[in-house]
C-alpha cells in the first residue's frame, strides 16, 4: 500500500529473516528493475516488473547481502528503468553484479572479503532475447551480462587469476522442466572447470537437481522465490546453505521453502516432503546423495 511500502515489503520477506540473516554471506536473483514511478521507456515484450525502492530496503533488513541482475527481466524498461535500478542499488545495503550502462560494466565481478577469504561474484542470464534492443548489454545500450560460454570462460578466468573465490550466478534453460538444458550444463560445467568455486542457476521457476562435479556444487535451479505464480510446481523451492573453506566446498544443506501467498516460508509437512522427494530424485539422477539432516 502507498502509505505503508516498507512495512509491506518486510512482510514479504519476514519469514525467512532468521534463515537469511545466519549467513555471512546471503544471495538472491533479482528479477525486476526497480523505480519509484514506472519508467518512461518499456521493452516489447509481454512481461515487464518494476519494484519499489522499499523491496530493497527489506531486503537488506531480511539478511540478504548480495543481488544478482544477470536475468531477464534486468532490462524491461531499458536505459531508464536500468539507470534507476543502478542508482537505487548504489544508495542501498545491497551489492550487486550482473548488468551495467555497457557490455564490459556488466561482465564486472562484486568483488568482498567474507571471512578474510577474498570472493568474487557474477552474474549472466544466458540469451540475448529476440526482441531490439536485445536485453544483454552490448557496445550500444545496457543490460544484463551475457552468459555466452566465451564471456562466462573469460570473466572467471580473470577471476581466477587475481586469486578470487569465484561464484558464479546464472540464469537459463527451459522454464517448468525437470533437468538443465544441455546448453546450461555444459557453461555452469565449464565455468567451474575454468575455476570457479561453486554455480546457482536459476529461471525454470520450478527446482531441479544439485550436482556435486569433481567436488563442486552446482545448482541447476532455484526456483521461485518471492513470486505470484499459484500453481504447486513453482510454490516448491529452497534456500541452499553452502560451507566453503579457503574457496573448497565442504558441505550444502537444504532448506525447504513453501511459496505462500507470494511470501517464502520454511516448509513443513507435506510441502517439506514434496520439497525434499523431488530434489532428492534428480539430484540422485547425477550421483549427488541427498540425505535428511537435523
Amino acid at each position: 500500500h502507498r502509505d505503508n511500502k516498507l512495512a509491506d515489503s518486510k512482510a514479504i520477506v519476514q519469514y525467512i529473516k532468521p534463515y537469511m540473516s545466519l549467513a555471512d554471506h546471503a544471495s538472491v536473483n533479482l528479477e525486476t528493475q526497480i523505480a519509484d514511478q514506472e519508467p518512461t521507456e518499456r521493452a516489447p515484450k509481454s512481461v515487464t516488473f518494476y519494484s519499489e525502492p522499499e523491496i530493497l530496503a527489506a531486503l537488506s533488513w531480511a539478511g540478504i547481502d548480495y543481488v544478482s541482475l544477470g536475468n531477464n527481466h534486468t532490462y524491461d524498461y531499458m536505459d531508464s528503468g536500468l539507470q534507476s535500478t543502478l542508482a537505487f542499488l548504489a544508495n542501498s545495503e545491497l551489492a550487486y553484479s550482473g548488468a551495467g550502462i555497457d557490455e564490459n560494466s556488466a561482465l564486472q565481478a562484486h568483488r568482498q572479503t567474507i571471512k578474510n577469504t577474498q570472493f568474487s561474484m557474477l552474474g549472466y542470464v544466458g540469451w540475448e532475447g529476440s526482441a531490439k534492443p536485445t536485453q544483454t548489454a552490448n557496445k550500444r545500450h545496457g543490460g544484463a551480462a551475457y552468459g555466452s560460454m566465451a564471456n562466462m570462460l573469460q570473466s572467471v578466468t580473470k577471476q581466477v587469476a587475481e586469486n578470487k573465490v569465484t561464484i558464479v550466478q546464472y540464469h537459463g534453460s527451459q522454464e517448468y522442466a525437470n533437468q538443465p538444458t544441455g546448453v546450461t550444463e555444459q557453461r555452469l560445467k565449464s565455468a567451474l572447470d575454468a575455476g570457479a568455486a561453486l554455480a546457482i542457476a536459476h529461471h525454470p521457476h520450478v527446482t531441479q537437481g544439485i550436482e556435486l562435479y569433481n567436488n563442486k556444487l552446482i545448482a541447476y535451479s532455484m526456483g521461485n522465490f518471492i513470486f505470484d505464480q499459484n500453481f504447486s510446481a513453482t510454490q516448491h523451492s529452497f534456500i541452499l546453505y553452502v560451507w566453503l573453506d579457503e574457496g573448497k566446498f565442504q558441505r550444502a544443506e537444504i532448506v525447504p521453502i513453501y511459496v505462500k501467498g507470494y511470501k517464502p516460508t520454511p516448509a513443513t509437512g507435506m510441502h517439506r516432503y514434496t520439497v525434499m522427494k523431488r530434489l532428492t530424485e534428480l539430484s540422485k539422477q547425477r550421483n549427488t546423495l541427498i540425505t535428511p539432516s537435523g
